[in-house]
C-alpha cells in the first residue's frame, strides 16, 4: 500500500526540496528509474551497517566556511554547533548545485505565487545515508498583503510508523487551510495546481506539550530524498512524538516549534490568527504532560474512584496537576478550541473531560480532603497540604475552559463569551516564554477580537475611484460610498494586530486603547497581569504580575501572598466610585513616538493619606490595626450608633471586608456579630490559624473575605474625611487618593519629581484603595450639592513611568 509520503512525493508537493537525483555508488542494483526517496530509504533501512557512498560531485555540494579543495575533504563530520538556531533548526547552509533558493533573510512578505510548497533543504552531507546535522531552512508561509483571497498554508510533520526503540523519521509536508464560504464550509481551490496536498480536512493531530525552558537537543530525522537529515527538538517534542508515533501507518501532526519558524517574526504574525482553526479543525489534541513517574499510575487511579480515594492518590494527583504543562498560557486555547482532547503521561492516558472531573471533584471535596489529611499521621496530620487548589492553574484551566465558550453536544466551540480584557484579567496564573504572547496568545477565544496578520489592514477610506463600474455609475454613488465606509469602519473595531516586530511596550499601546475603547472603563489599570523584567520601564499603570493575588511556592503549591484586586472582573465591579459619569482619557507618547508613555485622564482629589500601618502578611492582622477597632466619636461629638457593648465598629469591620461579602454583594448581617467574636478573643490576629481551627461556617466565610481584602495591603485614616482606609503596601504618607472618571474604585497617586512635561505634573500610579463610604460615588453627590468645594471636580492628571528593578 503506497504511504502518503510516497504519494506526496510523486504529485510533487513534499515537505522537503526535491534537489537533482542523486546516482547510488558502483555496485548497487538500484533501479534509476525509481523514486530517489525510496531508493535511499531502502538503502538505510534495509542495511543500517552498510555504508553507501554518494558521490560528492554529483550532489555538487560544498561544506561551508571551507574551500573545495580543503584537506578536511568532503567526508569530514560537521559539529552540530554550526550556527544552532532558535526553536531546534540549524542554521542556513548552501543548497545543492544548480539551486538558487529565494533570499529569506528579510521579512518582507513574498508574492503568493512564489510561495513553493516545500521546505528548503540546506547543505547536504557527501557519504551517509543519515545525514547528520544537515540543516533546513524555512521559507516563510507569508501572505503579500494584495492576497488576501487565497488560502493560508500551514505545515504538518508526518510521523512514520516504527516499532518502539526505533528511531524517529519524519517528513515535513505544507497544506492548504482552504478558505471558507459564509457557511463555514471549506471551497474547492488550488494553489500553483495543488488541491489541498492531499491531506483531509480533519486528518491531523494538533500537539500540545510544553517547551519553555528546554533548549533543542534531542534529534529527529527528517526523510529527503538524498536520505535523512537531522533536526534539533526539545525533549518533550521528542518523547510525545515516540509515545504518540503508531506502528504500521503513518500519523500527521501539527506541532508548533517544527510547523511554524520560529524566528521568522512576519511568519509569526501570520500564523498566529490561524492558530484558533487549527486546533478546532485538528482530529483531536494530544496533550504531553511528560514522562511517567511513580506517581502517575495512583493519580490516574484516583480519576477512576474518586469517591473512595487515599491520601496517597491525592498527593499524587496533585502532583500531576503541578505539571508544567499546566502553567502554558498557549494551553487554554489549544484546549477550548479543540473537540477532543486527550492527556498522556508516559504511557497513560485519559480523556481531557474525565481530568476536568476529577479536578472540579478535588476542589469541591477541599474540605473533606483537608479533614482527611488532618486525621493521617503519615503526613503529620497537616490539613493543608495542597495550598489554594481553586487558584492552582489546574483548576484555573479546568475552569476557564469551561466557561469560556458555549459549546455544541459534540463538543466543538459555538460562541465566545468572554472579552479581551476579561481573559487578559482571569488567566494571570499561566505563563508564556515570549512576553508578547500573553497577549497574543488568547486573541483566539475573546468574543471582541479579531486577530489579524500587521499587514493586514483594511484601506482607512474609499474613494470614488475605489467603486466598482457598476456602482460608481448609479444615481446614489455617494450614498453607497458612505455606507461603505461605515461598514469598514464597523469592521476594524474588533481587530487587533499581532505583529512581533513591535516592542512589548507598543503591544501594551496596542491593549490599553483596545480594551478602554470597548470596556468604556479604565479598571485595567487596577489589575495586575504583566510580566516585568528587570530594569524594565513601563507606565506605573501597567500592572506587574507580582502583585497578583496568588503565587507558587517553592513546593509548587498555589499560595496566597496578595489581597484580591478590589475592581474585580470587568463589567463586574462591585463599586462604582466615579458614579456613571462618561470618563475622558487618552494614551500617548510624551515627546514623540518612542516617548515614556503617558495616560491622561480626569478625575479630583478626594483626599490625602496620613499615617500607614503595618502591611498584612501571611494571614495576620497587625497588631497596630487594632486600635482602629474602637468605635471613634462622631463629627458631632456624640458615640456612633452602636451599642456601648460593642467594642467593633461599624467602620472598622467593614473596611476589613471592603464592604461587601465573598460573592461581591452586600455583607451578610451576621458579619458584624462574627467580627466581635473574633476580635474579642485572645488570639484574635492570627486569622488563618483561627480559620483552620473553627467548624463555624459564617465564620469561616468572614475569616476568608478578609483575608482576600487585607493581604498585602496596609491601613489609614484619612486626613480630611478622617475615614479609614485599605491601601496598596507601597503607599506612603502624603500620597493623594483620587477619584478618576471612568475607574470603578478610587486610586493612590503620587507625585514624581524627576520630570513634568511643560510645567505639568507627572503622577505614578501606586495602585487602588477602599476608602468606607466613597466606593459607590457618594464624594460626587456631595461635590454637587456644594458640601466640599475644596477642589475642581473635573481635573486632569498625567499619569506616567516609573522603574523597578
Amino acid at each position: 500500500m503506497t504511504s502518503q509520503g510516497e504519494k506526496g512525493h510523486r504529485r510533487g508537493n513534499s515537505g522537503v526540496r526535491r534537489s537533482r537525483t542523486p546516482e547510488l555508488a558502483s555496485g548497487t542494483s538500484e533501479q534509476t528509474s525509481e523514486p530517489a526517496n525510496k531508493r535511499i530509504r531502502l538503502a538505510s533501512e534495509g542495511n543500517r551497517e552498510q555504508q553507501m557512498q554518494l558521490e560528492p560531485d554529483v550532489l555538487g555540494l560544498r561544506v561551508v566556511g571551507r574551500e573545495q579543495n580543503s584537506p578536511d575533504g568532503p567526508n569530514s563530520s560537521v559539529s552540530n554547533q554550526d550556527g544552532e538556531r532558535g526553536g531546534g533548526l540549524l542554521a542556513t547552509q548552501p543548497s545543492p548545485a544548480g539551486f538558487n533558493p529565494p533570499d529569506t533573510g528579510s521579512n518582507e512578505a513574498k508574492p503568493f505565487e512564489n510561495i513553493p510548497l516545500e521546505l528548503i533543504t540546506g547543505r547536504i552531507p557527501a557519504i551517509r545515508p543519515i545525514l547528520s546535522y544537515r540543516s533546513l531552512e524555512y521559507i516563510p508561509l507569508v501572505k503579500a498583503p494584495g492576497d488576501r483571497d487565497k488560502p493560508d498554508l500551514i505545515r504538518v510533520l508526518i510521523v512514520h510508523p516504527a516499532e518502539h526503540g526505533h528511531q524517529l523519521e519524519c517528513s515535513i509536508k505544507i497544506r492548504i487551510l482552504p478558505l471558507l464560504d459564509a457557511r463555514g464550509k471549506a471551497k474547492t481551490i488550488k494553489v500553483d495546481g495543488i488541491e489541498d496536498c492531499d491531506l483531509p480536512m480533519h486528518e491531523y493531530v494538533a500537539l500540545s506539550y510544553a517547551w519553555e525552558g528546554q533548549k533543542p537537543t534531542e534529534t529527529i530525522h527528517i526523510r529527503h530524498p538524498e536520505g535523512l537529515l537531522s533536526l534539533l527538538v526539545t525533549y518533550n517534542l521528542k518523547m510525545a512524538l515516540l509515545a504518540l508515533r503508531h506502528t504500521r501507518e503513518d500519523r500527521i501532526f501539527w506541532a508548533d516549534a517544527i510547523c511554524m519558524d520560529q524566528d521568522d517574526n512576519v511568519e509569526k504574525s501570520q500564523q498566529l490568527p490561524l492558530m484558533s482553526r487549527i486546533y478546532s479543525e485538528a482530529k483531536h489534541v494530544c496533550v504531553w504532560l511528560g514522562d511517567q513517574d511513580t506517581h502517575t499510575m495512583a493519580a490516574f487511579a484516583l480519576m477512576g474512584k474518586i469517591r473512595h480515594s487515599t491520601c496517597e492518590e491525592w498527593v499524587a494527583f496533585n502532583d500531576l496537576m503541578k505539571r508544567p504543562w499546566f502553567k502554558r498560557r498557549w494551553v487554554v486555547q489549544e484546549i477550548v478550541l479543540a473537540g477532543r482532547a486527550e492527556l498522556w503521561c508516559g504511557s497513560a492516558c485519559i480523556e481531557w473531560m474525565h481530568f476536568a472531573q476529577a479536578v472540579a471533584f478535588f476542589e469541591a471535596m477541599r474540605e473533606r480532603v483537608k479533614t482527611k489529611f488532618r486525621r493521617d499521621e503519615l503526613y503529620d496530620n497537616h490539613p493543608d497540604m495542597f495550598g489554594e487548589v481553586r487558584e492552582s492553574s489546574a483548576s484555573r484551566l479546568v475552569k476557564v475552559t469551561a466557561d469560556i465558550v458555549s459549546r455544541r453536544d459534540d463538543g466543538r466551540v459555538v460562541q465566545k463569551v468572554e472579552s479581551l480584557e476579561s481573559l487578559i484579567s482571569t488567566l494571570t496564573p499561566f505563563e508564556t516564554g515570549e512576553r508578547k504572547d500573553i497577549i497574543y496568545a488568547i486573541l483566539s477565544l475573546a468574543k471582541d477580537v479579531r486577530a489579524i496578520a500587521a499587514d493586514a489592514v483594511l484601506k482607512s477610506t474609499l474613494e470614488m475611484s475605489d467603486l466598482p463600474e457598476e456602482l460608481n455609475s448609479r444615481p446614489d454613488s455617494e450614498k453607497v460610498l458612505r455606507a461603505l465606509n461605515q461598514i469598514m469602519r464597523n469592521m476594524k473595531v474588533d481587530r487587533f494586530p499581532v505583529n512581533y516586530d513591535k516592542s512589548f511596550s507598543e503591544v501594551c499601546d496596542d491593549l490599553y486603547k483596545f480594551t478602554t475603547l470597548h470596556s468604556k472603563s479604565l479598571d485595567l489599570i487596577c489589575r495586575p497581569w504583566c510580566p516585568r523584567e528587570p530594569n524594565d520601564k513601563l507606565p506605573s499603570w501597567v500592572r506587574p504580575f507580582k502583585d497578583n493575588a496568588f503565587k507558587l511556592d517553592k513546593e509548587g503549591h498555589t499560595v496566597r501572598v496578595n489581597a484580591d484586586t478590589l475592581v474585580s472582573l470587568p463589567g463586574r465591579s462591585p463599586y462604582q466610585a466615579s458614579g456613571k459619569l462618561q470618563g475622558k482619557w487618552s494614551f500617548e507618547r510624551d515627546g514623540g513616538v518612542m516617548g515614556p508613555q503617558i495616560l491622561s485622564v480626569e478625575g479630583f482629589k478626594l483626599d490625602i493619606v496620613s499615617k500607614v500601618e503595618d502591611v498584612a502578611r501571611g494571614g495576620t492582622l497587625p497588631e497596630t490595626w487594632l486600635p482602629y477597632k474602637t468605635p471613634e466619636p462622631s463629627e458631632s461629638g456624640t458615640t456612633s450608633w452602636q451599642e456601648p457593648e460593642k467594642s467593633v465598629s461599624e467602620q472598622f469591620w467593614r473596611t476589613m471586608v471592603a464592604g461587601k461579602g465573598l460573592n461581591g454583594h452586600n455583607p451578610s448581617l451576621s458579619y458584624s456579630l462574627v467580627c466581635q467574636e473574633l476580635f474579642d478573643s485572645e488570639d484574635a490576629i492570627n486569622l488563618e490559624k483561627q480559620r483552620n481551627l473553627t467548624t463555624n461556617a459564617v465564620l469561616i466565610e468572614f475569616i476568608d473575605r478578609v483575608l482576600s481584602v487585607i493581604w498585602g495591603r496596609t491601613l489609614t485614616r484619612t486626613t480630611k474625611h478622617n475615614r479609614l482606609a485599605l491601601l496598596p503596601k507601597a503607599a506612603e504618607s502624603g500620597d493623594v487618593i483620587c477619584i478618576l472618571y471612568g475607574c470603578s474604585v478610587p486610586v493612590v497617586l503620587r507625585k514624581t519629581t524627576d520630570r513634568t512635561t511643560e510645567g505639568e505634573i507627572i503622577w505614578e500610579l501606586i495602585g487602588e484603595c477602599y476608602m468606607n463610604e466613597m466606593m459607590a460615588g457618594e464624594a460626587l453627590v456631595k461635590r454637587r450639592e456644594g458640601s466640599e468645594v475644596d477642589s475642581e471636580l473635573r481635573e486632569f492628571y498625567r499619569i506616567g513611568e516609573f522603574k523597578i528593578g
